[in-house]
């Protein structure tokens, strides 16, 4: 459950494909929008050794995130959706 103002919330994405995952590339959306990387209220950050990571700095609405991973064979989505309550 996420609340309202709840701080410092953490999304994961990663590949199962072991083998290849540098040739990888993660970008996040938030209700189908492009979340930009300087944005205040959602960090994107890289996963080391791979994957990226989203982290919601204060819950202020609910939203649909989306985790759009792409390489040369094509593009997956990974989808997550936080609701949160008053």
């Amino acid at each position: 459950m996420l609340l309202k103002g709840d701080t410092d919330k953490i999304i994961i994405c990663t590949t199962e494909n072991e083998s290849r995952r540098d040739n990888f590339s993660y970008t996040w959306e938030k209700n189908g929008e492009l979340i930009q990387a300087k944005h205040t209220n959602e960090i994107i950050e890289p996963l080391q050794p791979y994957g990226s990571l989203l982290r919601i700095i204060t819950a202020v609405s609910s939203a649909k995130y989306s985790c759009i991973v792409a390489n040369n064979a094509g593009v997956n989505f990974n989808c997550f959706l936080l609701l949160y309550y008053t």
